[in-house]
């Protein structure tokens, strides 16, 4: 709490599911995903992304965008953002 002003602000993450479950999909400059201006791209997504290659793309660049990847139960992109940014 700012003692002048009384305010106080709390940052809660910024988090986003897909609603179906990752899908095969070659990842190139006409089929990318962007992320807060970072272009993933360059790669095949395997279904499910069973190797982790989508993951681990989205989180390489998790110090320009702010976002981490990880599936849930039913295969489902979540993104999250910690800092409460947009994703």
């Amino acid at each position: 709490m700012n003692a002048t002003t009384g305010v106080t602000a709390t940052v809660e993450p910024t988090v986003v599911t897909g609603y179906v479950p990752v899908a095969a999909v070659t990842l190139d400059s006409a089929n990318n995903l962007t992320i807060n201006g970072e272009m993933i791209t360059g790669f095949d997504v395997l279904a499910n992304d069973s190797n982790g290659d989508l993951r681990s793309a989205i989180n390489l660049q998790t110090g320009n965008t702010g976002v981490t990847a990880s599936l849930d139960a039913g295969n489902n992109l979540v993104l999250t953002a910690a800092d409460g940014r947009n994703v």
